[in-house]
């Protein structure tokens, strides 16, 4: 599809979730292989495996048209063994196509981490402070897909998917349309919240939220959580709180390294030596500081590996605004030999993170979200943000386009989710009320 670059960067259509990068971007490189990321690396989200099931078909021959589109040679849609249905649902299709294959593996996290996940898939360990395209890959997940799916059929990025779980009465997966305001959603929902916090995004490297947060396009779960879970007492702590712990209390034992997975792909570094110099009252140039460029912050080292309750992942997060740090690039890294037997499985981190009662389908609800009001983010993506092609007492309608890429820039094009007025353009949103 030659125009596919120009259809996709005129839905608006971002990565999925992560740091929400332009997805026409990814479209105009030149890869060996494409790798779709289905296996979901944090705990209890569901969107895709939802998505596979049910539109397993459009799913499998949009990636071929991508597959297409960056000239690989293999295309594969990733996704963990758990997902029976997903999976059978997949492989009735792609024996139609044979340039993909559908590989599944363990639950374990975080596999879906794209260094990992390419690893995994086809061997190949992405240089430290690197992307995928460095060794050949191109990455997306199956939202992103779906979404590519959508644009080609002429819908602009106007919704994202959602699990909503926890401390719910009926845990869902929902389409709903950007930038409703949480709280809106969840009474929409008759959900409950008095008396718990809100985690969007996952357990490990979601963060904590509020009623008044509207959803964007990188969205992908909402976790209603009561305040003594571990997780929430962690987000909770101020750094301050992990710096004192890690001076006073920190052993040495070298768990967080051991299990850390940039750590055992080869990449330099290591949190138990970033302890240490925190321990010691170093505060910016202390060598191992150098490595906190290369921390994914998946949480491991702070919600599974650590005996003494220390938060290695706040810790180095923290670095990465104070620490004199060089970025760069490290190739030919070296994985190491204990890689397969540091692998943390997802129901014992579940277990530790007392998630295990969490631990129940949210299957696919057709329901019909329209709020009444939202709030459009102009940027919710890597680049810039977008500028407003509206003003003020407009009517627009869903679909249009209401702010666009600025000249010359990284960025991503903005389209109405909702029908109605604009009341207001600022702090970096324009909100339309119905």
């Amino acid at each position: 599809m030659d125009n596919l670059v120009d259809i996709v960067r005129e839905a608006g259509v971002v990565g999925a979730g992560g740091a929400g990068f332009p997805t026409h971007v990814k479209l105009s490189a030149q890869a060996e292989y494409l790798i779709i990321n289905g296996v979901e690396c944090e705990p209890l989200l569901q969107v895709d495996q939802y998505l596979m099931t049910e539109y397993a078909r459009p799913i499998v021959e949009t990636v071929e048209t991508v597959r297409q589109q960056v000239g690989a040679k293999k295309a594969f849609l990733t996704l963990k063994e758990k997902y029976t249905e997903a999976r059978q649902a997949l492989e009735a299709v792609v024996k139609d196509f044979p340039a993909i294959e559908v590989p599944v593996f363990p639950s374990v996290y975080p596999m879906g981490d794209e260094h990992v996940l390419v690893y995994e898939t086809v061997g190949r360990v992405v240089p430290a402070g690197g992307i995928p395209i460095d060794v050949g890959v191109v990455g997306m997940n199956v939202e992103t897909i779906w979404n590519i799916h959508r644009a080609i059929k002429g819908e602009p990025l106007v919704d994202t998917y959602l699990s909503i779980v926890g401390e719910v009465p009926e845990p869902m997966t929902i389409k709903v349309p950007l930038g409703t305001v949480t709280g809106d959603l969840l009474s929409l929902l008759g959900i409950k919240v008095a008396g718990l916090e809100i985690l969007e995004g996952g357990p490990m490297m979601g963060g904590l939220t509020t009623l008044d947060t509207p959803l964007q396009k990188t969205s992908k779960g909402l976790f209603l959580l009561k305040p003594t879970n571990p997780v929430i007492y962690r987000r909770k702590q101020p750094v301050s709180t992990f710096l004192k712990i890690a001076r006073a209390a920190c052993c040495h034992c070298n768990f967080c390294t051991e299990n850390c997975p940039r750590y055992l792909l080869g990449h330099p570094l290591e949190p138990h030596r970033i302890m240490w110099g925190v321990s010691i009252g170093e505060q910016e140039d202390f060598p191992a500081f150098e490595g906190v460029q290369y921390c994914c912050e998946c949480g491991v080292c702070e919600l599974y590996s650590c005996p003494m309750e220390i938060s290695p992942r706040r810790i180095i997060q923290n670095l990465k605004k104070t620490a004199k740090v060089d970025r760069k690039k490290v190739d030919e890294p070296a994985v190491s030999d204990l890689r397969e037997t540091r692998k943390v499985p997802t129901k014992r981190l579940e277990a530790r993170l007392a998630l295990t009662d969490y631990h129940k389908p949210a299957p696919w609800k057709d329901v019909a979200i329209v709020p009444k009001s939202v709030c459009i983010a102009l940027k919710s993506h890597v680049g810039v943000a977008s500028e407003p092609m509206v003003s003020v007492g407009d009517s627009v309608r869903r679909g249009q386009k209401i702010a666009r890429i600025p000249e010359g820039k990284l960025g991503a094009n903005i389209h109405a989710s909702i029908d109605g007025r604009v009341t207001e353009i600022a702090n970096g949103v324009v909100r339309i009320q119905q």
